[in-house]
């Protein structure tokens, strides 16, 4: 009875135990899933993350210990597979822009400048027009002598009328004056119109004067031109046109105000006072679209004489001699919008002329002039396209923590000396950013009044009109401004700022990022922070350090006196750490390393990585939930390193000299980083690790 109790309760005490057994493993199992889930949940998995990882597995070449080589660690592989640069040339892409369909969200001014390269690009509209068009507008503006013989009238010509007429209509107007917006901004703070001697009237060259008369015949006869009065009339007007740019350049080399601050300016009615065959006021008002009055100043800046000796020039020549110049002039502003025929006489004449290929890629000029023709429109299409609200918002987080690591190595710095050290924080602390281009560029709308492109609509697809029409918009635009008060939202001054891949500065205080850095192959905020400060953080180091020294001179010379480098008075301390310098390029037996403005690229080079790898671990303690990439056992520590040294891998080698920078790029500044060293575990004495290192900053 007993023993059979105790069997019974053995068989229960088994199956407690067997049941609590399942119970552990399933809870470690439970514990497990929640464990990978909660890695899992750590990895990167979009598209660009994967990407990344298969490039990183693909490229780095494990075979190569990182502190022995990170150079061949990273690059070696890089060089053999890739063919060519990730970052394609930027004008291949704003070309490929202008020339694909037009896509939803394009500006107007954008369509527009598409509108225009078709039209230019169908050479099958220009032949089927024959040149129509341009004849046309000859008609317009009094006819062609040379296109009707004695038909021609010239009892009522006068080249100011056609001169107002023409720039009416759009078309060239500036024969024999050029008008000019002045920005007056050291004395009247005003746009002044100024009347000059055109900028193109230049002599001629010896040969130069046969090969024209012979183009102008060519094209006169294949315009319809009766031969024996192209071949007499064509000879009469390249003379006058000789002699025109020999009096233009004698009374330009009189001129004493190329360099003057502010230009002296007159009013209206003193100008017509002073050479009253010409009706001033209303030639003026013609030509700029405003209403000005004989009080408002202009600038007639050392003419006058000229204007005497051209109205006597002009009045010595027969009429039709000087209206068949004028005709001729349109001619040879548009000829590239002609028929085949003019085209090729002119293209044979460059050719024997100027020594120049001509243009046979249509689709390459038509490009080039529709940018012409729409300036900015398509870099402002590009910038939006690329750097979003977003991207402006994190790059300038970036910059910020970028420009606070400077402040604290300049601070900290044991070398630079007070005067240069409150001169670098002072420009430091006043340095702002604009993030892919001014605030202007963002509004496109407003960008495009800034333009005056506001509400343009081409009303003709023929090639021909649709020039004029712009540049009517342009004149009334341009010429509008006059006697308003000098402002940065000007198409001059947008392209001095608007530049897509080349770091800009405004009012010595504001650095201008390109658009062309902020793409994702640089900069992509689906990814890592770790991969971006390395890649666009680095960058950013560098110009900010070039910004920092930009006015100061190097000094660096041959006996190794690199005192006063950078025009930073000199302690033993930073002696020692550009003479550290100079030795680490020694390692790469090439001389020019030590030229004073491959040392200031050196320095850059150096202190950028650092600077960036410090900001990161700034940015990480404010946002510590990094993701990794899948399929990596490397550290994002790791990871930083293998990207920001891929900015280095120079796909093009051309000589022993490009290899040995590209090198000392990624070597030179990663074996003289802690840092590095530490996330790569690479122990005193290795390679990338040596025992002393060249610290800058």
């Amino acid at each position: 009875m007993v023993n059979g109790c105790w069997k019974q309760k053995g068989t229960l005490i088994k199956c407690l135990v067997f049941l609590v057994t399942v119970l552990i493993m399933i809870l470690v199992a439970i514990a497990i899933v929640l464990v990978n889930r909660k890695e899992d949940n750590n990895i990167c998995k979009s598209e660009s993350c994967i990407r990344h990882s298969a490039e990183v597995i693909r490229y780095v070449d494990k075979s190569v210990s990182p502190c022995d080589d990170f150079y061949a660690f990273t690059c070696g592989r890089y060089l053999k597979l890739r063919k060519e640069s990730p970052f394609g040339p930027l004008t291949d892409e704003l070309n490929f822009m202008i020339g694909e369909m037009v896509k939803e969200g394009d500006s107007r001014p954008f369509i527009m400048q598409k509108s225009f390269y078709l039209s230019c690009s169908n050479l099958g509209g220009i032949e089927m027009d024959d040149d129509e068009t341009i004849l046309d507008q000859f008609f317009g503006l009094g006819d062609w002598p040379v296109m009707r013989g004695a038909s021609w009238e010239g009892i009522y010509f006068d080249w100011v009328e056609v001169a107002k007429k023409s720039r009416r209509l759009g078309m060239k107007f500036d024969w024999f004056l050029d008008f000019t917006i002045y920005e007056d901004v050291n004395d009247t703070g005003l746009n002044i119109l100024k009347i000059d001697i055109p900028p193109d009237l230049t002599p001629f060259r010896s040969f130069e004067v046969h090969l024209r008369q012979k183009l102008f015949t060519k094209v006169a006869l294949i315009l319809g031109a009766p031969e024996r009065l192209a071949h007499y009339e064509t000879g009469r007007t390249i003379d006058f046109e000789n002699e025109l740019r020999k009096l233009a350049d004698e009374h330009r080399s009189k001129k004493t105000h190329w360099y003057s601050l502010s230009l002296p300016k007159v009013t209206i009615n003193e100008v017509q006072e002073l050479w009253p065959n010409i009706a001033w006021l209303e030639l003026i008002n013609n030509i700029t679209g405003t209403r000005m009055i004989g009080s408002d100043h202009i600038i007639f800046d050392e003419v006058i004489d000229y204007v005497k000796d051209l109205n006597k020039f002009i009045y010595g020549t027969p009429k039709r001699i000087v209206a068949d110049y004028m005709m001729w002039k349109i001619i040879e502003e548009t000829w590239q919008y002609l028929s085949q025929p003019v085209r090729e006489v002119f293209e044979r004449y460059y050719e024997e002329a100027e020594r120049r290929e001509p243009q046979l890629d249509r689709r390459k000029f038509c490009i080039s002039e529709s940018r012409k023709q729409f300036p900015l429109v398509a870099e402002s299409e590009f910038i939006r396209r690329h750097v979003s609200d977003q991207k402006r918002q994190l790059v300038t987080e970036m910059l910020f923590i970028i420009r606070s690591k400077f402040v604290k190595l300049v601070n900290e710095s044991a070398w630079m000396p007070r005067p240069q050290r409150q001169k670098a924080l002072s420009k430091l602390k006043k340095l702002q950013f604009l993030v892919g281009g001014p605030r202007e560029v963002f509004d496109k709308f407003g960008f495009a009044e800034d333009l005056g492109l506001y509400g343009f609509v081409f009303k003709s697809t023929n090639v021909i009109d649709m020039l004029t029409e712009r540049r009517l918009r342009f004149y009334d635009h341009y010429y509008g401004s006059a006697n308003k008060l000098v402002t940065n939202k000007t198409t001059a001054f947008y392209e001095k700022v608007v530049n897509i891949s080349r770091f800009s500065v405004i009012n010595d205080n504001t650095l201008v990022i390109p658009a062309e850095l902020l793409k994702d192959t640089i900069y992509n905020p689906s990814l890592p922070n770790y991969i971006n400060y390395a890649t666009l953080g680095r960058i950013l180091s560098q110009e900010i350090f070039h910004y920092v020294f930009k006015n100061h001179n190097e000094t660096v010379t041959n006996n190794e006196n690199h005192n006063n480098y950078n025009s930073l008075s000199v302690s033993d301390v930073f002696d020692q750490a550009v003479k550290c310098l100079i030795r680490e390029s020694s390692y790469f037996h090439n001389s020019e390393f030590k030229r004073p403005k491959k040392m200031g690229e050196m320095l850059a080079h150096f202190i950028a990585p650092d600077v960036a790898y410090e900001a990161y671990k700034e940015w990480s303690l404010i946002y510590p939930q990094e993701s990794k990439l899948p399929a990596l056992e490397f550290t994002p520590g790791q990871l930083f390193w293998i990207h920001t040294s891929k900015l280095s891998c120079n796909y093009k080698i051309y000589s022993k000299h490009d290899r040995d920078y590209s090198r000392f790029k990624v070597i030179g500044p990663l074996r003289n980083n802690r840092n590095f060293g530490n996330d790569y575990n690479c122990t005193a004495g290795f390679k990338m690790s040596p025992k002393k290192i060249c610290r800058i900053l």
